[in-house]
């Protein structure tokens, strides 16, 4: 047995790790392009389809999240026993194939339905990629390694975000979805011919684990529940990460209706703010969470709780600007201080637990993550937008009611107060999720309270 790990490994080193990241990092790409092409054909979407705030929320949140959270313990567990390349080639043909179909649909619970395909492709995935990435790098490295693979999606929303708002400009939303879907097939194709499985527990030096049974799921759960740094950690990431979601699903309509942007700009706009401010800061925050974490494990709880309070003020400041160019700017922090440390809290929770425990750790930190930030936050900004909306413009119009004066049979003449009030209630919404960047950052701080321990060799056992 121990010739047989010896020859496995000896084959698994001559795999070039450069060629993993370089491959992963397109298939993010493809990845956050497919899911977040929604946030730039929304407004394009919602006038066609006559829809709401609300609504717009849940395809960009609610629907996606549903059978992501579904699909991610099941497969979560399939990755303890099955081939992860496998599982992540047919993952990315998945919602390849859901993204293109959006392109076809012509109302909302037709969209929904595949929006929610999309996330049973991606809820798929995400498991299978942590588990593969933690047998190819050791702990100290993991983050740096998930943080170059996850610049992926700074790329790919800036590209979705600049093509789909061209494309919907010129050729509508439908063909947006279909182009933008493509790309996704090509990759399944290349990652089952150039990528291969290693055995498990290699860079832990535990390679006998890939021989033995995983736990049961109850097991896993229970370990981890009573973890105070995984639940901390899932908790802080998922309440900062409805502020990332907000900006990146709600900053095309908020210039569009506050600032008049054409859908080209606007797309080009959110493109460069989101995509360059994700890219700096998801490849610091691995960076750095890796450089201080080296010398003392609790900066991988300080270093974000101490970026959110720095965040915090930049973002209020952002939503009081009558500019729209001053808006991006101070945006700027706060989206990438958001998003900066979701894969240096990934890969620091796998950290937390043997190799047959991994793939459904990522599955329930990823589960839990989307619930809090896609599948409440995306909703709840929708909601609180409508809800100011409405208030909004009663109270320009001493007390008329939005819904009747604004649907696409109101009178002419409120069109501008309509689109007026839209935009300062998707203002006020923004505002009000200010606080999840200091809830998130107290979780932070409390996870750092017990890193120490729980990082510590030999802790990581079932």
């Amino acid at each position: 047995m121990q010739l047989a790990d010896c020859r496995r490994s000896d084959q698994f080193e001559k795999l070039s790790r450069r060629r993993l990241l370089t491959l992963l990092l397109l298939v993010y790409m493809v990845n956050y392009a497919d899911r977040m092409t929604i946030s730039v054909l929304g407004e394009a979407i919602k006038h066609e389809l006559r829809l709401s705030d609300t609504q717009l929320g849940m395809l960009g949140g609610t629907a996606f999240t549903i059978l992501y959270v579904l699909a991610s313990f099941p497969i979560g567990r399939l990755v303890e026993r099955y081939s992860r390349v496998s599982i992540m080639w047919m993952a990315i043909g998945l919602w390849s194939i859901a993204t293109i179909a959006c392109g076809f649909t012509h109302n909302f619970w037709q969209l929904a339905l595949c929006r929610a395909a999309v996330g049973v492709g991606e809820g798929a995935f995400i498991p299978a990629v942590l588990s593969l990435l933690s047998d190819y790098f050791p702990a100290n490295r993991r983050a740096s390694a998930y943080s170059i693979i996850v610049l992926g999606l700074p790329l790919g929303g800036t590209i979705g975000a600049i093509a789909g708002g061209w494309i919907a400009g010129r050729y509508g939303w439908h063909t947006a979805f279909i182009v933008i879907g493509l790309p996704g097939l090509i990759m399944a194709f290349v990652i089952r011919q150039m990528l291969r499985e290693p055995p498990r527990g290699l860079s832990d030096g535990m390679v006998g684990a890939d021989t033995e049974a995983p736990p049961s799921m109850g097991h896993v759960f229970r370990t981890l529940w009573k973890n105070s740094t995984f639940v901390n950690l899932t908790l802080g990431g998922g309440m900062v990460q409805i502020v990332a979601y907000a900006i990146a699903l709600f900053l095309f309509p908020y210039l569009t209706r506050n600032f008049g942007l054409s859908y080209a700009l606007a797309g080009l706009v959110v493109g460069t703010v989101t995509g360059a401010s994700l890219a700096i800061g998801i490849l610091a925050g691995g960076l750095i969470s890796d450089r201080l974490g080296g010398r003392d494990v609790r900066w991988y709880g300080w270093t974000p709780a101490i970026a959110m309070l720095v965040a915090f003020p930049l973002y209020l400041a952002s939503l009081f600007q009558g500019n729209w160019l001053v808006t991006s700017i101070l945006l700027f922090v706060p989206s990438a201080v958001a998003s900066a440390f979701a894969p240096t809290i990934a890969a620091t929770i796998q950290g937390l637990v043997p190799p047959r425990m991994r793939g459904t750790t990522a599955a329930l930190n990823g589960a839990c993550n989307h619930l809090i930030s896609l599948g409440l936050g995306a909703t709840l900004v929708g909601f609180a937008a409508d809800c100011f909306t409405k208030l909004s413009f009663s109270m320009r119009t001493n007390g008329m009611a939005y819904g009747r004066l604004c649907g696409a049979d109101g009178p002419a003449g409120f069109a501008s107060i309509c689109t007026d009030a839209s935009g300062e209630g998707l203002r006020l919404s923004l505002l009000a999720l200010s606080i999840f960047l200091l809830w998130g950052a107290l979780h932070f701080w409390i996870a750092s309270r017990s890193l120490r321990c729980d990082l510590s060799p030999g802790r990581a056992v079932a």
